[in-house]
């Protein structure tokens, strides 16, 4: 068992208070323990000020520690009234508290404590153990410094919606989840390289507050949508450049759930050479632009990088002699050189409808943002037959069964046979840390996994370890498992004979084109992934 599973820090933001918050993170950090941080009132608020007052309150010691370490840690943020020494007291009790660390100020120990006569109460009182740190003459600066920046946080820019956002951001998060967990409190959650994290627990009055302020920015009516979802797009935030973020929400059982999508306008710069496409699937896609017509579907499942791949497809072909066009729900980001029209059912621009209207401006490019029902994949594939080139997305799980959705769209096969040029479909994987990942020699379980799939089995593989750079995970970032078919002659011939799935994937290896799980242990054997990363995906 570990030495202490619950730490409690008193902090009332003076400079030693904050020592004692990063001793005591320190502390819970190397042994695996619940940091609990109370800040105590002890001054009478009027009724109608008081919550107000506990959620500022709240927000500034959530702010007391970087973004960093609240991921690595379980913290618990807590305001309580009452007499601050019997309030600690009882917090520490309540909440079967293995030690509390408090502040000190100068070099004589516990006569000048942070909380004055408070500490020696606590000393006194307590029914765990007690630890006194003091703060030297350059933490007090430093502090204040962080303090003010606290206390004159008051625009939009800092105020804790933002923050969260800033937070997440610099952690490479793509997702935040609010859940209310129970009436008074809510889960936060950051999904960092395709895995949900805990990143804090939030008090239920502040997160609503919170999740009322991003639908605020997002020009969401509240009015009117208790019990129906909601959905916006925040403006630009002058703090996160290029950073795009979406919002939906929900009600459900216990109040109401919220995402938050980041997209980064860096993705969508991003080179076909950067996407993690092996050199001969880069010459068949190269090859597959450059045929002017036909029909080109870009295939996974949700989060898996369609988007990055497309965009990054259109960048490549984007020019002013060429009339790109798209219907997209939404619009995620702006490309050069393209009409990018955005479906908006309130005026009847549906994918539909406006894909309709598309046909009439003259485009030789097309993307459709993704097909969803059998008219809309009826008009793509006219569109493909008519001499147009068109991309357009499906949530399919490999190219056979993208194949076999078409059919069940109700595409006549001939149609797909003849106007289907080729479909990639991709996943994400995350990648090893470049500075702590450590080689092996390649195991006999191992090799028969490379055996199984007819590849030649490296003679070493790498581990994750976990470092500071990548802050314990052993992984950083993600890169993409490509399946890249241009449909062949044999195989537009299956389509229309609607050959079986199994038929599809047999004559897509006879055509040389690997699998997914084929596709992820060669970055297994380059070293830029694990075997247990690979073998943790649901390929098919």
């Amino acid at each position: 068992m570990a030495l202490y599973q619950r730490v409690l820090v008193p902090c009332d933001f003076s400079p030693p208070s904050f020592v004692a918050l990063e001793q005591g993170a320190t502390i819970a950090e190397s042994v695996g323990a619940e940091l609990v941080v109370l800040h105590v009132l002890s001054q009478k608020v009027k009724g109608d000020d008081l919550q107000g007052l506990k959620d500022d309150i709240l927000h500034r010691l959530e702010a007391s520690l970087p973004a960093e370490r609240v991921l690595k840690l379980t913290t618990k943020f807590l305001v309580r009234e009452g007499m601050p020494a019997r309030e600690i007291v009882s917090t520490a009790d309540e909440h079967a508290t293995d030690i509390i660390i408090m502040g000190t100020r100068g070099r004589t120990g516990i006569a000048h404590l942070a909380l004055g006569s408070i500490a020696e109460s606590v000393l006194r009182t307590a029914s765990c153990p007690v630890m006194v740190v003091r703060a030297t003459d350059n933490d007090s600066q430093n502090n204040q410094a962080a303090e003010s920046k606290v206390v004159l946080a008051d625009d939009l820019e800092s105020s804790p919606a933002v923050e969260l956002l800033r937070r997440a951001e610099a952690l490479r998060a793509t997702d935040i989840h609010f859940d209310p967990v129970s009436r008074d409190q809510y889960l936060i959650r950051f999904r960092i390289d395709g895995r949900l994290e805990e990143y804090c627990r939030m008090e239920a009055t502040l997160a609503q507050r919170q999740l009322h302020q991003y639908e605020v920015m997002a020009q969401i009516d509240t009015n009117h949508t208790a019990f129906r979802g909601k959905e916006g797009r925040l403006p630009d935030i002058l703090s996160l450049p290029g950073v795009e973020v979406r919002y939906t929400a929900a009600p459900v059982s216990g109040g109401e759930s919220a995402s938050l999508r980041i997209s980064s306008q860096t993705n969508v710069g991003m080179q076909l050479e950067n996407l993690g496409l092996p050199e001969d699937d880069l010459l068949k896609v190269d090859a597959l632009l450059r045929q002017g017509a036909g029909l080109i579907l870009i295939t996974g499942p949700t989060g898996s990088g369609k988007s990055t791949t497309v965009y990054s497809m259109l960048n490549r072909m984007a020019s002013a002699q060429r009339n790109i066009v798209s219907i997209e729900d939404p619009v995620e980001y702006s490309v050069p050189y393209v009409r990018q029209m955005a479906v908006d059912e309130r005026h009847n621009v549906t994918m539909t409808t406006g894909l309709k209207t598309i046909l009439r401006m003259d485009p030789d490019v097309i993307f459709v943002g993704e097909i969803r029902d059998t008219e809309a994949a009826e008009i793509t594939m006219r569109a493909a037959s008519s001499g147009r080139h068109v991309f357009s997305t499906l949530h399919t799980r490999d190219v056979a069964s993208t194949l076999t959705a078409l059919i069940d769209l109700g595409i006549p096969v001939h149609s797909i046979g003849a106007n289907l040029k080729g479909v990639l479909n991709q996943r994400l994987i995350r990648r090893l840390c470049p500075e702590c990942r450590v080689a092996h020699d390649i195991t006999d379980d191992e090799k028969a996994a490379f055996a199984e799939v007819g590849l030649e089995p490296p003679t070493q593989l790498y581990e994750p370890i976990g470092c500071e750079r990548c802050r314990g995970r052993g992984y950083l970032g993600r890169i993409g498992i490509f399946e890249v078919a241009p449909i062949s002659p044999r195989i537009s011939d299956a389509i229309s004979q609607t050959a079986t799935e199994d038929a599809l994937h047999e004559l897509l290896r006879a055509d040389g084109v690997p699998s997914l799980r084929m596709a992820g242990l060669r970055k297994a054997a380059e070293g830029i992934t694990s075997l247990a990363e690979v073998n943790s995906i649901h390929w098919s």
